[in-house]
């Protein structure tokens, strides 16, 4: 509604099913580009405060970039009336950053300092985190559904029950009184009536509408968690028992994956070889068309419409017999399929681009490059596959597949990160892989070796790498010491690039990196897993800690200064 009468100043919503909408981080600079979009004033005075700072899009101080990227610009905007501001799902957002973005929300100083006209909107379920910081804030005014007024939500279903039940589906019905059963059975719960309405109209469901309806109006039904076990039943009441070891063993691989999958990605990844048979996944998902979206075996992604149903098949106490408890047999179907594809599906140059003189970001179709030529299951593999191998216990196997990327395919791998803007997650996968490799095993080392040198490399060209994809092969190869592993493993496969006939290195050099900061740092350090680095700067008028994250290995000594 906002939206229609242009008020609606910007929008987010987490998803706890896709990692990156879990995070606090991207919030904020997503409100303050949403809203610089509405006013030319208010774009100018963003933009003057990345310059003048470019660190704040990135910075974890949430309150400095409210105060920056949205109060100080939103005091240009002239824009009269209301503008809402929605954070829609805040119970998805990951509860270690969350804390964050509460302090933000219940701060009354920076409310205040908002235009009067700005409102922000935010719907969550009732976490104690979010309870107890929103709740009491006197700048906040929480509401319950509890509290809204009987007539008014019943309405609301009415006006959904109707949008979603057309005559055309139900001619032989007297549809007005069937509508009515729906609102009545639903005791104004909107979600038990989006899910009734959905079973009503899935075909796949194997039964006609006058014995789905006696499902939906009977007392087995009456609740949402009774509601979703009516609907499993009728979808998978086979006398077989196979039929619901498949359910849970399909919807186990669904609920592992790191982020939705559509059906024809989760058959490029887990049904090959030995894997999941294909025909086991379309059986059970074509079941599932009340409960999750693109079971139809398009490339809309699986996933449970309402993460209430996520919760309910993932507690056995309410579940039963239709729970699941995705774990490491999971991780093992995943690794192993995103392993295989990346040997058998990357190979060079994957987008056709034309030359290495242009940036990737000087391609403007660049995305319809890759999603033409990258499919989402390499995408998937690409980025991945290293989170569910570390899940899992070591699997010698595994470790020949994974060694077979870095021996074989490990540039081309590059060149899709590259392409995808993602270059920071081979260092991280590398790292994975590197800490899932026990010390005592006999082929550990040779892989470790490998890893060890490819991290020097990213460390090195990862800024070149991450600009232009071809470089990988024209710059950065021709350019690492000769006695690189890098070097020695791809240089004879790519015969046509540059070499340097003189003044090259043969080893890298004891100052892999060099980070920009702070002019004022006191001191640094390493944390002991070696993925972060803290370190204290001195500001006007306090000192102020900084975490960054870093692919360098932790250091024995510690350096001050």
């Amino acid at each position: 509604m906002f939206h229609e009468i242009r008020r609606l100043g910007s929008s987010y919503c987490f998803d706890r099913s896709k990692e990156k909408l879990t995070r606090a981080t991207p919030v904020i600079p997503t409100i303050a580009r949403d809203l610089s979009e509405r006013d030319p004033q208010m774009r100018y005075t963003l933009s003057n405060a990345i310059a003048q700072d470019s660190a704040l899009i990135t910075s974890d101080d949430l309150l400095e970039q409210f105060r920056r990227l949205i109060v100080e610009p939103a005091d240009q905007l002239a824009i009269s009336g209301p503008i809402v501001i929605v954070i829609d799902a805040l119970d998805e957002c990951d509860a270690c950053e969350r804390s964050s973005l509460l302090s933000v929300l219940k701060n009354e100083e920076q409310q205040k300092a908002l235009p009067p006209n700005f409102r922000i909107l935010v719907t969550c379920r009732p976490e104690h985190d979010i309870m107890n910081g929103l709740g009491k804030a006197a700048c906040v005014n929480a509401k319950s559904m509890t509290d809204v007024d009987e007539s008014t939500n019943r309405s609301d279903i009415d006006v959904y029950v109707c949008d979603r039940l057309p005559q055309s589906l139900f001619e032989a019905w007297d549809l007005p009184v069937l509508r009515t059963k729906i609102v009545d059975s639903s005791e104004g719960l909107f979600q038990w009536a989006a899910t009734a309405c959905r079973f009503l109209v899935d075909d796949t469901v194997e039964l006609p509408v006058k014995q789905r309806m006696d499902i939906l109006s009977g007392e087995a039904a009456r609740n949402l968690d009774e509601l979703y076990s009516q609907v499993l039943q009728s979808a998978f009441r086979s006398v077989y028992p196979q039929a619901r070891d498949n359910f849970r063993r399909v919807m186990s691989l669904v609920l592992v994956a790191a982020e939705p999958l559509s059906v024809n990605a989760l058959q490029h990844i887990l049904c090959r070889n030995d894997g999941l048979d294909h025909e086991v996944l379309g059986s059970v998902l074509k079941r599932m068309g009340a409960l999750m979206s693109g079971t139809d075996g398009t490339d809309i992604v699986v996933r449970p419409l309402h993460t209430s149903f996520r919760d309910f098949i993932l507690d056995r106490k309410r579940s039963g017999e239709f729970s699941v408890a995705p774990g490491i047999e999971q991780h093992g179907d995943f690794a192993r399929g995103t392993l295989q594809m990346l040997s058998e599906r990357l190979r060079i140059n994957m987008c056709k681009l034309e030359t290495s003189y242009r940036l990737n970001t000087d391609y403007p179709d660049l995305e319809e490059r890759v999603r033409k030529n990258i499919p989402s299951s390499l995408v998937y593999s690409a980025r991945y596959w290293a989170d569910h191998l570390e899940e899992m216990a070591y699997n010698s196997a595994l470790l020949q597949m994974a060694e077979r990327l870095l021996k074989d395919k490990f540039l081309f791998w590059l060149e899709v990160l590259s392409l995808l803007g993602s270059v920071s997650t081979c260092a991280s996968a590398l790292l994975k892989l590197k800490e899932w490799i026990p010390k005592d095993t006999a082929e550990g080392p040779e892989t470790v070796s490998i890893i060890e040198d490819f991290l020097k490399f990213i460390r090195a060209f990862g800024v070149v790498i991450g600009s232009s994809a071809p470089h990988i092969y024209l710059s950065a190869v021709p350019f690492a010491p000769a006695r690189s592993q890098v070097r020695q493993l791809y240089e004879s496969k790519l015969p046509r690039t540059a070499t340097v006939v003189c003044g090259g290195s043969s080893e890298w050099p004891t100052l892999e990196c060099t980070m920009d900061g702070d002019d004022n740092v006191l001191c640094a350090e390493f944390s002991d897993d070696g993925k972060h680095i803290f370190f204290v700067s001195l500001g006007s008028s306090c000192c102020t800690i900084h975490i960054v994250m870093s692919a360098l290995p932790p250091s024995p000594q510690r350096e001050t200064s």
